[in-house]
């Protein structure tokens, strides 16, 4: 019998007569042994040993927005992913994003979407300006926001999967975990907010092609708070996981974290609202 340090009280050793390596199927059969010790008044958490893999998904594409307002942020933010990954980039942007990036990247594997020039996003405020209405909050600029969709849509025509940033991310390592899940987000660490939500909008891995559809509707007709509250109706619909507290560190997180390997920081670098981090550029 093997040797373990734990503060469990019980232990259920089990053989398995075919190999499992899936890990649905794996919490499935720990399920059927933990169910005889629940009780209504239980929560049941899986814990998963990091030095054993099952089957699962790396990315295969990155997608993000930006207009000319932000083009240094996006500058970076390629940057860092540069650092450490080749897979395409689908950016949907305006006219001087794309002459900007062409500048300063070997583009090869970036794919622009103009689409949100002036006129066009006068056009998305003008067709959805009920909706608009209802959600404004003088900060965020919504028009450019339901771009976020047709990024990931974008991404999803041509492959499996992809991880939508914001423009202000940035990686300080190679996006390399396993993935289990469908669809996988990035909570607030702050705990959870009836207006702004547990979720944070601007970092979702998706590998589910009705997703842009189901988030696109939701934010026009039953999110709180701009496309980001309605996150939460993610759960209802998709198999949904979340990133650990090494992803997406943002200045909202108010207690200390001690964090040994970021992965990725959520920067506001060119001081947008709210922002505690302004720092100058020069790309």
């Amino acid at each position: 019998m093997a040797s373990h340090c734990s503060s469990a009280n019980k232990y259920l050793p089990i053989r398995l007569k075919d190999q499992i390596t899936n890990r649905s199927k794996m919490e499935g059969v720990c399920m059927r042994y933990a169910q005889q010790f629940l009780t209504p008044d239980n929560l049941l958490q899986f814990r998963h040993n990091n030095t054993v893999q099952f089957e699962h998904q790396k990315v295969e594409s990155f997608c993000c927005v930006a207009t000319h307002e932000v083009k240094q942020e996006v500058a970076f933010l390629i940057y860092t992913i540069r650092c450490f990954h080749g897979e395409p980039i689908y950016l949907v942007c305006d006219d001087e994003v794309q002459r900007y990036i062409k500048h300063k990247f070997d583009y090869s594997n970036i794919f622009f979407d103009v689409s949100v020039n002036p006129e066009q996003l006068k056009q998305t405020r003008q067709r959805h300006k009920a909706a608009f209405e209802k959600l404004d909050n003088n900060l965020h600029r919504l028009d450019c926001i339901l771009y976020k969709m047709k990024a990931m849509d974008n991404a999803l025509i041509n492959h499996k999967n992809t991880l939508f940033v914001d423009s202000d991310i940035l990686f300080t390592k190679e996006f390399d975990i396993p993935i289990y899940n469908d669809v996988v987000l990035s909570p607030h660490y702050w705990g959870e907010d009836a207006m702004y939500g547990t979720y944070n909008a601007g970092y979702v891995f998706c590998s589910d092609k009705t997703l842009p559809k189901f988030w696109t509707n939701a934010f026009l007709r039953d999110s709180l708070y701009c496309e980001q509250e309605c996150i939460g109706l993610f759960n209802q619909q998709y198999d949904t996981g979340v990133f650990d507290k090494d992803h997406n560190i943002g200045f909202w997180r108010h207690d200390k974290h001690n964090i040994q390997c970021p992965v990725s920081f959520h920067s506001h670098l060119c001081g947008q609202p709210g922002s505690t981090q302004h720092l100058l550029l020069d790309i």
